[in-house]
């Protein structure tokens, strides 16, 4: 399951439009308020990235695809490049003549002879090329004679050389190293490429401040899991009692009252109840017991512990009951669907016949028949709450990984949005592997082997 996740993650991030290089060179320059050296910078952030590699292990094309497409920075000239391969049946001898081409242009930057290679490396068709290439004729007086002619020795030999039949006949290409398994596994030059692998924790670096994404999760996530965590363990608290009574008062005026409330702030949107929980508790003009934004106070890094529990304990109270609110009708009908099934069981009328007391019937023996289902929708509860933190945590400006998540989103910041993907789907798999767990504490009849 991992696996798969972190495969579908890496494709994902793959597949996300625009040029992380160019995202990471605009904002290192707007940092720093001046302009880098753009295709040395271009070509060394490329590097770190890892993006001077083959996308995977293997990939299904054709003789005539070029094995060393994915290091042509321009994405203007791959498209062109694997086209014209396509074209003339001789990826090789297109790569040739890109790399000939792409050393005139360093070179000389300013002839005319470099503003036509420049169109022809933009132009998908070779007729075209060859037709762009005829006009622009180079002369001795002209910079750069003998590398021009170079590049169009190079052109006439793909021109010379063109065996179409190459398209036509599918073959599969290994590569040991590739941006996969680098992002897995990270790079064994560790110091010229800061890679470690997600193995090691190493999401890559955001596309907006330039940051490490586990440093980001790390400030963020947090927020996010003690939100979680209280409000499902008030969830627990509020939602066992009522379920089982509920549950021994079947059909009784408190079961109805409960059920019908508890299907009422089921129907209720979580940011309609957080709003609702601002305008009542936050709003000075209606009672004002609370702070309406944030997780506390800003400027107290210097207090102690208790200090600041005291100064942050008003910050934590409608957002944890807005997330206790968010899984407090599916933990109390679990809990009494449940415990309806176990007390009408055979063993129950047992037990009360043999005169064991009310509260060891039902917390004893019922409860913990009937923990299956509770422990199995907790498990699921945990990563959706993770999920649905990104609305409350934008309703109460939490400084967590929801509202970050939003601000990721909005600004394209792929890296981060990938990361906080795969760290769910942990989650996800973690909370099923903990509720297997916990079966078989609840039951010694599951064995765990």
């Amino acid at each position: 399951s991992l696996f798969f996740i972190t495969l579908v993650a890496f494709f994902i991030n793959a597949s996300t439009p625009g040029d992380p290089v160019m995202r990471l060179i605009g904002a290192e320059n707007e940092r720093q308020g001046s302009s880098v050296a753009y295709d040395s910078r271009y070509r060394e952030i490329q590097h770190q990235l890892g993006l001077d590699l083959p996308l995977f292990y293997f990939y299904l094309t054709n003789l005539s695809a070029p094995d060393s497409l994915f290091i042509i920075q321009n994405a203007s000239y791959r498209k062109v490049i694997k086209k014209l391969s396509s074209q003339t049946g001789d990826g090789s001898r297109v790569m040739q003549y890109y790399k000939t081409a792409d050393a005139y242009l360093k070179k000389h930057p300013d002839t005319p002879q470099a503003d036509a290679i420049r169109k022809a490396l933009l132009t998908t068709s070779v007729n075209e090329v060859s037709e762009i290439y005829k006009y622009y004729i180079s002369t001795e007086q002209a910079a750069g004679f003998e590398d021009y002619n170079k590049v169009l020795s190079s052109w006439n030999d793909v021109i010379q050389n063109q065996s179409s039949w190459r398209t036509y006949i599918p073959i599969i290409k290994w590569h040991n190293r590739n941006q996969y398994h680098r992002w897995i596994f990270g790079d064994k030059d560790v110091a010229s490429t800061g890679s470690r692998g997600i193995l090691h924790g190493d999401f890559g670096q955001s596309l907006v401040n330039g940051k490490s994404v586990l440093t980001i999760l790390k400030e963020k996530t947090g927020w996010t899991l003690f939100f979680t965590l209280g409000g499902i363990i008030i969830s627990l608290l509020v939602a066992i009692p009522l379920g089982i009574n509920a549950a021994r008062k079947n059909n009784s005026g408190f079961d109805r009252r409960s059920s019908g409330l508890l299907i009422l702030l089921h129907s209720l949107p979580s940011f309609f109840t957080a709003t609702v929980l601002l305008m009542l508790f936050a709003n000075p003009s209606v009672l004002g017991w609370f702070p309406a934004s944030g997780a506390g106070p800003v400027n107290d890094h210097s207090i102690g512990f208790l200090q600041w529990m005291q100064s942050h304990f008003p910050y934590f109270i409608l957002p944890l009951i807005s997330y206790a609110i968010a899984s407090l009708p599916f933990i109390m009908r679990a809990v009494r669907a449940s415990m309806i099934d176990e007390l009408d069981k055979d063993y129950i009328v047992t037990a009360r016949a043999k005169g064991l007391n009310e509260f060891a019937v039902v917390w004893k023996h019922a409860f913990r028949n009937s923990l299956f289902p509770l422990i199995t929708l907790v498990a699921w509860l945990f990563p959706a709450m993770i999920g649905g933190s990104a609305i409350l945590e934008t309703v109460f400006s939490i400084p967590g990984m929801g509202l970050e998540i939003v601000q990721a989103i909005s600004s394209r910041d792929y890296p981060l949005i990938i990361a906080i993907f795969t760290f769910t789907g942990l989650l996800t798999v973690s909370g099923y592997l903990v509720s297997d767990i916990l079966y078989a504490i609840a039951d010694p009849r599951v064995q765990l082997n």
